[in-house]
């Protein structure tokens, strides 16, 4: 079994994928604490997998955007398992090219999508993924990764709209029974959701302007369920994208 971990600016998501085929087997996310000594990790990474289980685990790759952490995650895992942890990064081999000027400014998080993306699919793709920040990557048909766009996403958003108005309650971010909202929190839940199938809609369409109008458009995150039911631009759904892009890279590095 592989050990996958994709360490978020809000979570942590730990998956155990088979080596074989890239399935998934133990799926859990974590809310990302930077204090966390390493002990805590193990502790935490123990109720995930029992320790009579740890056997089973014959490599382990993370992918981090939280540089504070690493370090006490790369000890903890190396501790439990005996392993030395793969961490993604533009310099490991890739099923992708990165025409970016600037390869290792781009979030680790954005190259292991992109990499599960043309894996599966071989094909132009575009990849939004629904976390902390809503980003869109870019992948020609010849695997090539052009660029993306980031911009705050929903949970973001909701609660600046906490926090730094004196009245706005904090809300759940939902489908509002019609687009126009009768009181605060339909108005806000109209304005967070419906403004966020905007939001994908106008870079959807200009993006396939730019690049291949038949570009598979590929949903990810924690939102991408009730989002895609939502509008008609976004052709798939995979919840599991991210650890099929930790499991692909790791089958090219090892």
């Amino acid at each position: 079994m592989l050990l996958a971990v994709d360490i978020g600016n809000t979570n942590i998501v730990i998956g155990l994928v088979h080596r074989n085929d890239g399935t998934v087997d133990i799926r859990r996310r974590l809310a990302t604490r930077s204090y966390r000594t390493a002990d805590e990790w193990c502790m935490l990474l123990n109720q995930i997998i029992p320790p009579d289980q740890h056997s089973s685990v014959q490599g382990i790759i993370v992918s981090s955007v939280v540089p504070l952490l690493n370090d006490r995650m790369q000890e903890a895992l190396s501790l439990l398992y005996g392993i030395t942890p793969l961490f993604v990064s533009p310099n490991i081999n890739l099923n992708i090219s990165i025409s970016s000027p600037n390869p290792d400014e781009i979030g680790a998080d954005r190259i292991v999508n992109a990499a599960g993306a043309y894996a599966q699919y071989h094909s132009a793709c575009i990849i939004i993924d629904l976390g902390t920040a809503t980003t869109f990557d870019i992948i020609n048909k010849h695997g090539e990764y052009l660029g993306g766009i980031i911009l705050p996403g929903p949970e973001l958003m909701r609660r600046a709209l906490h926090t730094f108005t004196a009245q706005l309650p904090e809300v759940d971010i939902a489908p509002p029974p019609a687009i126009i909202g009768t009181n605060t929190i339909t108005a806000m839940q109209s304005g967070l959701f419906n403004g966020l199938i905007g939001q994908i809609e106008y870079f959807i369409k200009h993006i396939k302007l730019e690049t291949a109008p038949d570009a598979r458009v590929i949903a990810t995150g924690g939102l991408a369920a009730s989002i895609s039911t939502a509008t008609k631009v976004i052709d798939t759904t995979d919840i599991d994208l991210t650890l099929f892009g930790l499991y692909t890279l790791y089958s090219l590095n090892t």
